[in-house]
């Protein structure tokens, strides 16, 4: 994760300067004096002992002296003479650093009954081997024994208006807090609403852990190690907030003004800690970690709600769009398309479809025109050659005969009317004999 890493110095905050301790080994060669080292970019170093088996590189000053004549020993030269009373400069600590992948913004005792920092770090922050000293504790600006809260540097936080907040919506409980304060040398206003709880006092109070879903919130917020007190009281932790009261609705309202202890800003912020509400009232003489914890919610910066909001939304929105899309392929690929049934009627021609009674009242428009009962059987044989007086005859008859009556397009012959059936056959049931379409010669 340090990609792009870049190291800065606290030019205020430097290592001791230590005696030299000759001879020592480096490359498996035993030195007198100092020599230079891959790491220091052509910088002398020696060696210093811390106890029996701890020790670091320096960079050697100009104070060391020839063993032989006690002249200052000239480190660009190529030979030189075993040094005496040779000391390391007290260079400048290189923050952060990474030792046994642990990150360090100050000086530390790891490993050690002193503080210590490094002088040389690698490109990704990792501590040079044995590149480090001792801390000189008076140059720091800062009490070395004292860590900064992880992601807070006094030194690049802005000053300005600070706003918070605490969402919580577990349990039918509904939490809604602001927390504003102008700067660090203002005191910090709680305002908002809670709804949900039974009628009464409910203790209220910011927790050092916010692990776990309430189950491992830790003690009270107390950086300054003092009481148990009520969100006013001169001797409180940080993080005692008092109690509110909720009416017969479930409905409580919040506006506190806090002391100094607690803020928004410096090492001692609450941003990132738990809010927690209590199912009982809390009477400052009970032991906190006595109290029932009912819902709790993390602190966080106003201005970084916005983007977590921006994210829950879209992901949502691109749930439910994948979710219609699944459904749609899945009726697509289920439907099976019946095939439409067509009736021998619907092949006839309109041409040859007329309207015919049916004998109930109604019009049969399916009904195809050579159907064989709407049409009696019709004698298409040649009629013999008639005389000339019998000709004239039926040639009158032809023009003079009832038009109801069918005829053959072959013949001139009246065609007698047809026997109607009994009066006990229907009308549709009458077993005339003809063909659909009349296979005329």
């Amino acid at each position: 994760f340090f990609i792009g890493y870049i190291s800065w110095v606290r030019g205020e905050c430097q290592i001791e300067s230590q005696p030299c301790d000759f001879p020592f080994t480096y490359e498996g060669k035993k030195f007198s004096y100092c020599t230079e080292h891959n790491a220091t970019e052509g910088k002398f170093v020696c060696v210093s002992s811390h106890g029996e088996d701890r020790w670091s590189w320096g960079i050697c000053n100009e104070g060391c002296l020839d063993e032989e004549d006690g002249s200052p020993l000239d480190f660009g030269g190529e030979t030189m003479g075993q040094a005496v009373d040779c000391k390391n400069e007290p260079l400048s600590c290189v923050f952060p650093f990474i030792y046994n992948g642990v990150e360090h913004n100050e000086c530390t005792e790891e490993d050690a009954d002193f503080f210590w920092c490094a002088t040389h770090v690698d490109e990704h922050g990792i501590l040079i081997d044995n590149m480090w000293g001792k801390c000189d504790v008076a140059s720091c600006t800062e009490d070395p024994s004292t860590e900064s809260p992880e992601g807070v540097d006094p030194e690049t936080e802005e000053e300005g208006p600070k706003n918070a907040k605490v969402l919580i919506d577990v349990n039918e409980i509904i939490v809604d807090l602001t927390f504003h304060q102008d700067d660090s040398e203002s005191q910090l206003n709680i305002y908002g609403t809670i709804s949900g709880l039974e009628p009464g006092l409910h203790g209220l109070a910011i927790h050092a852990e916010n692990s776990d879903n309430c189950s491992n919130v830790g003690p009270h917020f107390n950086p300054l190690e003092t009481t148990h007190g009520s969100h006013s009281s001169e001797d409180r932790h940080a993080g005692d907030l008092g109690n509110v009261e909720v009416d017969e609705n479930g409905l409580g309202e919040i506006n506190i003004t806090l002391p100094m202890e607690t803020t928004l800003f410096g090492p001692d912020s609450v941003l990132g800690k738990a809010l927690v509400i209590y199912s009982e009232e809390d009477t400052f003489e009970t032991e906190e970690l006595l109290l029932t914890p009912l819902a709790c919610g993390v602190i966080y910066e106003e201005d970084e709600w916005p983007l977590i909001l921006i994210l829950i939304i879209a992901l949502s929105v691109a749930i439910v769009l994948l979710l219609i899309l699944i459904t749609i392929l899945i009726c697509c690929c289920m439907r099976r398309k019946k095939p439409k049934k067509k009736k021998a009627l619907d092949k006839i021609p309109e041409d040859e479809i007329l309207p015919l009674h049916n004998g109930n009242g109604s019009y049969n428009k399916k009904t195809p025109l050579y159907d064989e009962l709407s049409i009696p059987f019709i004698d298409a044989t040649p009629a013999p050659t008639p005389k000339l007086g019998r000709s004239i005859d039926r040639l009158s008859s032809f023009f003079t005969r009832n038009p109801s009556v069918g005829r053959s397009r072959g013949s001139l012959a009246s065609i007698p009317a047809p026997t109607y059936p009994p009066p006990e056959v229907p009308a549709n049931d009458t077993p005339w004999k003809g063909s659909r379409r009349l296979r005329r010669k």
